[in-house]
């Protein structure tokens, strides 16, 4: 191969490389709501409790006690066997995640690369559902 072709093979691979780089941050952005991680308003997730989903409270379970969305079920997003629990859940069922914002978002990443069918992320989490005015359990 001449040094014009060897040239032109590094600039098509360097060229492919990019564009794989580039798919691969769209899919992976798509997968998570494009940076706000599929968020809903407090409003849509009520309408989606309603419907049968379930919501995920990953905060610590003395968070949860303190205050919780009733019906709610808690997986303390920082136990040594959080993804094992997850993946206990039916796959098949709508989750809402409701977490302080750091940990929502690759708790839903993780969970859609586990191929549960719908995740949602309730915006503003506990503190969203409390300003919308719905109630809160507490125990």
């Amino acid at each position: 191969m001449g040094s014009h072709s060897a040239s032109k093979f590094r600039d098509f691979t360097k060229l492919t490389l990019i564009i794989t780089v580039v798919m691969l941050l769209v899919i992976s952005f798509s997968l998570v709501g494009c940076g706000n991680f599929n968020d809903v308003s407090a409003q849509k997730a009520l309408q989606l409790k309603n419907q049968g989903a379930i919501v995920l409270d990953i905060r610590s379970s003395l968070l949860y006690d303190q205050g919780h969305i009733e019906g709610s079920k808690n997986i303390d997003y920082n136990s040594g066997d959080f993804s094992e629990q997850l993946n206990k859940l039916d796959k098949n069922t709508v989750y809402l995640i409701c977490g302080n914002n750091t940990d929502v978002p690759s708790t839903v990443l993780l969970m859609k690369e586990n191929d549960f069918k719908e995740v949602h992320a309730i915006k503003n989490g506990i503190d969203g559902w409390k300003e919308a005015g719905y109630p809160i359990s507490i125990w």
